[in-house]
């Protein structure tokens, strides 16, 4: 019994390696890089640029192996084979993966500052010491809550916010241009 499970394991070695380092990766780096990001920006990521960025790197990975293939003088059989299985990777890699990619993106536009900027919003609904709604000074669409205002000050409680005060943050947009802050 031991010896077949010893079997097993050595036929499988990559594969449950590829296992163990992508479930640290999807329990510890994905939750992580959200603390840096309102909500809605990562929506709107993912809605928008993510197709784009993620059909531009699959093209690019496709290119490069077609013309590695050819340049090795390798058979159009063997060509094929390997452009529909390159094809599967990067399908697999970009869109039956999404939460672990974006979340690679997310921390790559964060490692290159493009500007730096403040938005400011008024807070128009306060129900109890907790519960508020703030509204974007200069666009009527752009609103936050009390989880986006506890994210972005660390602060555990608004009972000391008041209705009409402004809340200014201090934000950054990064390599993709989504908007990002640190934590405090």
């Amino acid at each position: 019994m031991l010896t077949k499970l010893i079997n097993l394991i050595s036929k499988y070695k990559y594969f449950i390696i590829f296992l163990v380092i992508y479930g640290i990766v999807l329990y510890t780096f994905v939750p992580d890089q959200k603390k840096y990001y309102f909500d809605k920006d990562i929506k709107l990521f993912k809605e928008g640029n993510y197709l784009i960025i993620s059909l531009i790197l699959s093209g690019i990975i496709l290119s490069t192996t077609l013309i590695k293939c050819i340049l090795s003088k390798i058979k159009i059989t063997q060509i094929f084979n390997v452009f529909f299985f390159m094809t599967f990777l990067c399908f697999s890699t970009f869109f039956m993966m999404k939460t672990t990619v974006t979340s690679f993106f997310l921390y790559t536009n964060r490692k290159f500052v493009k500007n730096e900027f403040t938005k400011s919003y008024e807070i128009f609904t306060i129900s109890g010491k907790r519960y508020f709604t703030a509204q974007n000074i200069h666009s009527k669409n752009d609103l936050i809550n009390e989880e986006e205002y506890y994210k972005y000050s660390g602060e555990k409680d608004a009972s000391s916010l008041k209705n009409g005060e402004v809340i200014a943050f201090k934000l950054k947009k990064g390599l993709f241009g989504i908007t990002y802050f640190e934590p405090k």
